[in-house]
């Protein structure tokens, strides 16, 4: 997913919601009268443009929990993930 916000002027902030447990990857390009930029992919101290947003507790219990037996030691547990936007 490629998200795009435009700063306009002299703005040189941005400010981007994230959700937990993402790897984001930021590139900045400038646009002037004389034309685009390359995008960048670094962060001004030259270290990769890349954020990893830690985890949380769950806001609620797993849905659709199935166990099955697959062997005299083996337990399966299996259960719906669910996507909090």
């Amino acid at each position: 997913m490629s998200v795009v916000q435009v700063a306009e002027g002299e703005r040189l902030t941005a400010v981007v919601l994230t959700n937990p447990w993402v790897r984001y990857e930021f590139s900045v390009a400038a646009r002037n009268a004389i034309g685009l930029s390359e995008r960048t992919g670094r962060a001004a101290d030259g270290t990769s443009a890349v954020c990893v947003t830690p985890s949380t507790a769950p806001r609620r219990n797993p849905a659709g929990v199935c166990t099955r037996l697959a062997g005299p030691h083996q337990l399966i547990i299996v259960w719906e993930v669910s996507r909090l936007l």
